[in-house]
Formats: C-alpha cells, structure tokens, sequence
C-alpha cells in the first residue's frame, strides 16, 4: 500500500478541517492512505482538499522526523524511503 501525505502550504496554527497542526514545524499535515494515484493527480487530489495544500515535500529533518512521527501509527514503521 502506498501513502501519500500531505502538507499545507500557509504556515499558520489553525489547520484545515481533516488536517493536522504541527508546532514543530508550523504546518498543518493530512495523511490519505486510501487511494493509490499518479504523481500529478494526486496533486490535483491535493488541491481539491484545501487550496493551498500540496504534495509534501520534505525540506529538512525536522520535517521529516514530523512525516515518520505522522506515518508510523498507520504503518507501524518508523525509516521510510521513497523510490
């Protein structure tokens, strides 16, 4: 199965409905697990959601700590790669 998550573009402390705020790096994060999609229509799935949402894109490790800590209870991993 694959995962796609989902970042929020504006940095703000209230989030989107459905979304979830992170202090740690001042973002609003939604995690869809249910559907398995192209790169560039899930970035369209993406903006359907919110209007400024987009596919994350992880810019440093406080982040990606952040994406792990999102993902783990869902897959019970903790280390991903993307291929």
């Amino acid at each position: 199965m694959r995962y796609t998550v989902t970042q929020n573009s504006f940095r703000c402390t209230e989030c989107p409905a459905t979304f979830t705020y992170n202090a740690s790096v001042n973002g609003c994060y939604k995690v869809v697990t249910d559907k398995m999609l192209e790169w560039s229509v899930a970035g369209l799935e993406c903006r359907s959601l919110h209007k400024d949402a987009h596919l994350l894109v992880i810019n440093d490790a406080a982040e990606q700590s952040t994406v792990e800590e999102l993902l783990k209870p869902i897959t019970g991993m903790s280390v991903y790669t993307v291929k």
